[in-house]
């Protein structure tokens, strides 16, 4: 077990009797987002030439899998923050410096092309309302894609700006998840110089982590699906206590088969990782079936919590109780768009 990971497990119970603070301020307190970043998971993809701790995919999804134990909302955010780590090698080395090696440095941002973009000398001229930017509360920098419209053709790009250029809107007014404080930005006619643009996945030079191996799709169904897991496995442990007697059969079923989704979940990442490590890479083909798999197991994860909930005491209906407050925040996890609708 990492240090990392110790550090967690020890650290979840007092995060989770934070759990109905957090929901109250609609944001994570500032010492424990001092706290994250003094663990630098904020970093855990950062190479370590800008100060970051980057970890093995096993490990980085087990410590997303403990955090959202610990708290939803804490969970989703550091997946939000570390994850855009993957972008580092698609900026060059100062302009990556400058955003990602700062003690402080975290990125918040949504990958909905939002936002129009124009060539101008030297860069782009940007603007656009994006929504959902998880952590906006406590980041340095947010992303967002546009649409570039050039030479009577439209494509997308993203584009990376520093706090002083956006304006926060406070509408995240969500059924869960709450601690996330996932509000909407908006930029106005902003330049971007052409150092702070990027194509998602278009590396400028080779970053050592065989994590930069996998597909931005891929790294997304994984960690975003540990998180889901992660919230799971806390709503089930908090569930056991409160089963009715009737039920208690059923209701063992389904925490069965969520605990074996889980397991099926890392033995998935069991079987490519080592390839990566040994400096392979997935077939499109592969990479299809792996997210496909993952969203599947993730999925069914919590449409087996949904079928335990009715099977639970009356306590469970309450708002301030523990397990409605993971059950709202795994809900509405449920609700994003890598998993919408599925």
């Amino acid at each position: 077990m990492s240090e990392l990971l110790a550090v967690i497990r020890a650290k979840a119970p007092e995060l989770q009797e934070r759990g109905a603070e957090i929901e109250r301020l609609a944001r994570l307190p500032d010492d424990i987002v001092d706290w994250l970043f003094e663990t630098g998971a904020f970093k855990l993809m950062v190479p370590e030439e800008f100060g970051g701790t980057p970890l093995p995919l096993p490990e980085l999804l087990a410590v997303l899998e403990e955090l959202s134990v610990a708290d939803g909302s804490i969970g989703w955010n550091v997946n939000n923050g570390t994850g855009a780590g993957y972008f580092v090698p698609s900026f060059n080395k100062e302009t990556a410096r400058r955003l990602f090696a700062p003690e402080r440095a975290v990125c918040a941002g949504t990958g909905f092309p939002a936002g129009r973009a124009r060539r101008v000398s030297g860069g782009y001229r940007v603007s656009g309302l994006w929504r959902y930017a998880s952590g906006c509360q406590y980041a340095s920098v947010f992303t967002g894609n546009a649409v570039l419209e050039e030479n009577g053709t439209e494509s997308v790009r993203a584009f990376a700006f520093f706090r002083e250029e956006v304006r926060v809107i406070e509408d995240w007014e969500a059924f869960g998840l709450k601690g996330t404080a996932s509000h909407s930005w908006h930029v106005d006619d902003v330049f971007v110089p052409e150092e702070r643009s990027f194509v998602v996945g278009g590396a400028l030079w080779p970053a050592r982590n065989p994590v930069y191996r996998l597909s931005f799709s891929l790294l997304a169904a994984l960690a975003g699906g540990v998180v889901r897991i992660g919230i799971a496995r806390r709503f089930f442990e908090l569930a056991e206590p409160l089963l009715r007697p009737q039920f208690q059969d059923d209701a063992r079923r389904l925490i069965v088969r969520a605990a074996q989704n889980r397991e099926l979940f890392y033995a998935l990442v069991d079987r490519f990782w080592p390839r990566l490590v040994a400096g392979g890479t997935l077939a499109p083909e592969e990479d299809e079936v792996a997210i496909e798999t993952a969203r599947r197991l993730v999925n069914d994860t919590i449409r087996t919590a949904q079928k335990l909930f009715p099977l639970l005491r009356m306590g469970a209906l309450w708002e301030k109780e523990p397990i409605n407050r993971v059950y709202r925040d795994l809900l509405t996890s449920a609700h994003a768009a890598d998993l919408a609708g599925l």
